[in-house]
């Protein structure tokens, strides 16, 4: 009892660990963890310590030097791909996949996902003081001994929420907490995404354990209450609510032709008008050739406050991302939002208005009336520190060529790769003239260079 009362002291109050709710509320707030099914769902690995990390079996095997063994999605060679992953080659995580410091899609096996937790505990473990290590190091013995049937992906979560409450520990604010935190978000998606289907049954000793040792809190999972609040913290900044999806309110405006991402999909536009907010919503289902939905972001915009609220094809209690049938018909507060989802949406969504539109294409809502340009410069609404919208690389007006028409975001990578650069290639300022990122072309020539220089 006295290690349990010294980390409640170290963490957080008993009142807020009671605050978390009763048993009935966990199988009330996981009713099943449902995902893509893994061949190693029946296999069993011993916890993850700071010290001693498992190794999984694949990775035990002897691979010829020089031959890689990792595989892509389709069972090829993939020639790319690191022998042993690290978390340094790890840059970036949206729409549920990985990517490389080259802004490449890296194929991640689930049985690589321990390693990597094992190698991000070690480094914040150098953060935290030798008590609050041996702290942690007695949690996960205690896990051991008291969850003795406990799984493969019972470690993965339990590893998910200890390296949350290991980064709220950190007190020294180190130069790699934003790395820190950057790498332990790609994790956290990463084992949501690939979690087999769950009966809450079944984890109900995981779930209890994580709240006896408030732990529950980093493991991901958000609550009903959570996301209820959210919809009311944007009512409050007076963004319109989006409907739910499948209800009928939704206002289809056709088939994206030209986009900067999912190009095996085929991307619809919709757009939504609350009568009483000023404001608009955007959603864009990502679909396979047979119509099944892959993605779904849904972004609304208040036109008067700039407030902007997200919410993404995820499952707020599971984390699993939803698709085909299930994602046919799915209620708003049920979804992931600004305040849960792994992935920062605001890496990509930043300048004068949340909306990544192409000029004059179906995206471009505003053709059709709705409003898309706010009164002020949008801020996302979010609880995540890491959201933001920063000040403007060029402010619109500022001098250079392409912001007498529009501000330049911040430049970061995401946006630079993802956004930027395919701007400029494919549709600014026109698709019949684009300004080029190499080769950039006439009077952008000067320009585009200078943004090419700046972007990390």
């Amino acid at each position: 009892m006295k290690k349990y009362f010294i980390l409640l002291m170290l963490t957080f109050s008993v009142g807020l660990l009671n605050g978390c709710g009763s048993e009935d509320d966990i199988k009330d707030a996981i009713d099943t963890i449902r995902n893509t099914p893994n061949n190693n769902t029946d296999t069993e690995s011993p916890p993850q310590t700071l010290d001693d990390p498992a190794v999984p079996e694949s990775d035990k095997k002897d691979t010829p030097e020089g031959e890689n063994k990792d595989k892509d999605q389709n069972g090829n060679t993939n020639p790319q791909q690191p022998k042993t992953l690290q978390l340094s080659d790890l840059q970036d995580s949206y729409y549920g996949k990985v990517y490389d410091l080259q802004n490449k899609p890296i194929d991640l096996p689930v049985d690589k996902i321990p390693n990597l937790q094992a190698e991000l505990k070690k480094e914040i473990a150098t953060a935290l003081t030798p008590s609050t290590q041996e702290l942690y190091q007695q949690i996960e013995s205690d896990f051991k001994k008291q969850l003795k049937t406990s799984n493969y992906f019972d470690s993965l979560i339990f590893n998910n929420a200890l390296i949350g409450s290991m980064l709220a520990e950190a007190k020294t604010t180190p130069k790699m907490r934003p790395i820190w935190q950057k790498h332990h978000q790609i994790l956290r998606q990463q084992t949501f995404e690939r979690l087999p289907p769950f009966n809450a049954r079944t984890i109900e000793a995981l779930l209890r354990f994580l709240r006896e040792n408030d732990l529950y809190r980093h493991v991901g999972l958000s609550d009903r209450l959570e996301r209820g609040s959210y919809i009311r913290q944007c009512q409050d900044a007076g963004v319109p609510i989006p409907p739910d999806w499948g209800s009928g309110d939704w206002n289809y405006q056709g088939i994206q032709s030209r986009t900067f991402i999912s190009n095996n999909l085929d991307t619809e536009v919709w757009a939504y008008e609350d009568p009483h907010v000023d404001g608009s919503c955007m959603a864009l289902p990502r679909k396979t050739s047979s119509g099944s939905i892959q993605l779904l972001g849904i972004i609304c915009q208040s036109d008067t406050t700039g407030k902007a609220c997200f919410w993404d094809n995820v499952d707020g209690d599971t984390g699993a991302r939803l698709t085909g049938s299930s994602a046919t018909n799915m209620q708003i507060s049920e979804l992931q939002n600004g305040n849960t989802l792994s992935e920062n949406c605001t890496q990509c969504h930043r300048g004068k208005n949340v909306f990544l539109i192409h000029p004059n294409e179906t995206i471009d809502i505003s053709r059709n009336g709705y409003d898309t340009d706010p009164q002020i410069r949008y801020t996302p609404l979010s609880s995540q520190a890491a959201w933001q919208n920063p000040t403007p690389h060029d402010a619109q007006g500022s001098g250079p060529l392409c912001s007498t028409c529009h501000e330049i975001p911040s430049l970061g990578r995401s946006y630079c790769n993802s956004v930027l650069q395919n701007g400029a290639s494919i549709t600014m300022p026109s698709v019949a003239d684009p300004a080029g990122w190499p080769p950039a072309l006439g009077p952008y020539e000067d320009h585009v260079n200078a943004l090419r220089a700046a972007c990390p």
